[in-house]
């Protein structure tokens, strides 16, 4: 174990032993609410018993560096509901869903929790934490999540999707080159982006795009309130308007 992991460990048997579930709880409801999301407590319970596996994860191997439970609620689990709130404003009839790249389950257990009635896969390249994410579902019952190991785009893996998502997996070109064959003609595709990208990730972006039959729908640009922070965020959509 090198030095900083040996640091990160340390910090996380810190935190589950004084990890704050109902300051989890209440930052996230006020997220939620910032964002005119309707989540039953029994959801937010959900939610923070994801965050409390994590956190006993991390003794393991290293999900996440966010270990607050305030911060984590915003950053992690609020954040990953903006599709949600996104494809609700928008009225859309989603039956299924595909996280690319989902880590410890972000934004796939959120995204399941909140809506029941999607069908969600998490896909990672990483063994471990795709067992994570199943053993996670497994555990807190949630039925509509499965959790499988792939890279996206690769022959093994072709199934399409209404909807993909992709939160911290690289830039706009990179995110559409290994996503667009998942998207359902119709379907659409959303990158998580900080606010404020660079005109040469999004000149690229639109290449890229054009490349493979994806229309920019909409810049979806969101605020969170995180503590005495707010957490600015924008979702970049596209639609697949033809086959592949």
């Amino acid at each position: 174990m090198r030095a900083d992991d040996s640091e990160i460990a340390w910090e996380v048997r810190m935190d589950i032993e004084s990890v704050d579930i109902e300051a989890f709880q209440s930052a996230l409801s006020a997220a939620a609410k910032s964002m005119e999301l309707a989540v039953s407590p029994a959801q937010y319970e959900l939610m923070g018993k994801h965050f409390e596996l994590v956190l006993e994860t991390n003794r393991q191997f290293n999900l996440t560096r966010i270990t607050d439970p305030v911060m984590a609620a915003t950053r992690l689990y609020a954040d990953s509901l903006a599709p949600v709130a996104w494809a609700d404003e928008g009225n859309l009839s989603i039956k299924s869903i595909l996280d690319i790249g989902t880590g410890a389950g972000l934004p796939a257990v959120p995204l399941a929790i909140a809506r029941p009635s999607w069908q969600v896969t998490a896909i990672d390249s990483t063994g471990k934490k795709v067992r994570f994410v199943q053993q996670a579902a497994n555990d807190l019952d949630i039925k509509n999540l499965k959790a499988k190991q792939h890279r996206a785009g690769e022959p093994s893996f072709r199934q399409r999707f209404d909807m993909v998502t992709a939160k911290a997996v690289g830039s706009l070109q990179n995110c559409i080159q290994i996503s667009h064959r998942h998207v359902n003609t119709g379907g659409h595709l959303i990158v998580f982006k900080a606010r404020g990208l660079s005109d040469s990730e999004q000149q690229q972006g639109i290449v890229e795009a054009e490349n493979h039959q994806l229309q920019l729908v909409d810049v979806c640009d969101y605020g969170i309130p995180a503590g005495e922070d707010v957490l600015e965020h924008s979702l970049i959509v596209y639609q697949k308007i033809g086959k592949l």
